[in-house]
């Protein structure tokens, strides 16, 4: 699981959840049905149900076991897995056909498989978003007062407690940060105190300098130089307004690489230098500047 900021531009016509909806993934089965597209996987259960079969244990008194049965559970191991089950070498172990198994392939999707026929197409599959990035999204988020601005809207963020969510309004933001803004009211400006503290990380973790405040947390000058190459590039992305992607007005979808699970990403260092370093000429400075930025931490 992964969360990374997207920036959504807009020229008025559309609401952040409207440029956002055709990217959102079908896991709780709620994407609009208009962003779907059904995904049949008939033809390879059948195959399976024809030529494949499973393990079973033959016990002295008649029954018929799954090698992972309870009855086989190692003492003390938990879950599945290598050395979670051991079956006796005394018993029979062999391999019955699906076939023999279940008397029809619609038993064994709905015994086995735990599949139903799709009421709309009358096969065995599921609907899902070709175009999918988000599973849920929030404005602001773990990104919030992410826009430099002179002027523009903080959005509330949520408090966990026992279960129950309530929304706070944002009383704690720098100042000139915030969440939604126009494009002509965004200070592109570099943040010298982002800059200062960047300069500061990559003498004391790269060039090995005593730099009062920084520690040496972990070995990062080989990770550093591979991404950033030098110190002012390091600089510039660490004291500039750039995001990973971007929804454009046209409703299109850009990123730097691709997100997947913990924050790991496709692109090479390469490209997501580039992008931060272009970011503002490729995605701001073509829009008027009545348009909207507002930037939402996403889900994946």
């Amino acid at each position: 699981m992964s969360h990374f900021a997207v920036a959504v531009i807009s020229d008025g016509t559309k609401e952040v959840s409207e440029l956002l909806a055709p990217y959102q993934e079908n896991n709780m089965e709620d994407c609009p049905k208009e962003f779907l597209t059904f995904n049949d996987v008939e033809g390879e259960y059948r195959e399976r149900y024809e030529t494949e079969g499973c393990e079973f244990v033959f016990m002295p008194d008649g029954r018929r076991l799954l090698p992972w049965d309870e009855e086989f559970r190692v003492e003390g191991s938990v879950g599945f897995g290598a050395g979670s089950h051991k079956v006796p070498d005394h018993l029979e172990q062999r391999k019955i056909p699906y076939k023999e198994i279940f008397a029809t392939f619609d038993d064994y999707m709905r015994e086995w498989c735990d599949y139903e026929k799709d009421l709309e197409t009358g096969k065995y599959g599921y609907w899902e978003n070709p175009n999918a990035k988000w599973d849920w999204w929030i404005m602001g988020g773990r990104f919030r007062a992410a826009i430099h601005a002179s002027n523009g809207e903080c959005a509330p963020y949520p408090e966990y407690n026992f279960g129950k969510t309530t929304w706070k309004e944002a009383t704690d933001y720098p100042p000139e940060h915030f969440d939604h803004a126009k494009l002509g009211d965004m200070i592109w400006d570099r943040d010298e105190a982002a800059e200062k503290r960047a300069s500061d990380r990559w003498r004391a973790w790269v060039d090995g300098e005593e730099v009062e405040g920084m520690g040496k947390p972990w070995p990062l000058d080989v990770s550093f130089v591979k991404r950033y190459g030098d110190r002012e590039t390091y600089m510039l992305c660490e004291s500039t307004m750039w995001w990973r992607a971007v929804i454009t007005p046209d409703g299109k979808w850009h990123e730097v690489g691709k997100m997947g699970w913990f924050a790991c990403s496709s692109e090479s260092n390469e490209e997501l230098v580039e992008w931060a370093k272009t970011f503002k000429e490729r995605f701001i400075d073509p829009y008027p500047p009545e348009h909207t930025l507002t930037v939402v931490d996403c889900h994946i």
